[in-house]
């Protein structure tokens, strides 16, 4: 499966305000190995080592996918509040 899609991401931290937004193909796999390889790997380092393998099983499960980004174009910018 693939799909043009343009992810963004917002983070607002007090009064600062940053953007970034990603422009690029996006390759989506429902191949439920690689997504409990990814989910258990970004488990681990977002929520914490001792969980990720239960991460990683509780989120490969049919109708979930992988999604990858091949960035093309880039965007940032901070402190938009100023």
């Amino acid at each position: 499966m693939n799909t043009d899609t343009q992810p963004a991401e917002s983070q607002q931290s007090g009064f600062q305000v940053r953007l970034s937004n990603f422009e690029g193909p996006v390759d989506l796999s429902d191949d439920l190995e690689q997504v409990q390889h990814w989910a258990t790997i970004l488990g681990g380092r977002y929520m914490g080592e001792e969980t990720a393998e239960d991460f990683g099983n509780r989120n490969a499960v049919p109708g979930e996918l992988l999604a990858r980004l091949r960035p093309e174009k880039v965007i940032s910018a901070k402190d938009l509040a100023d």
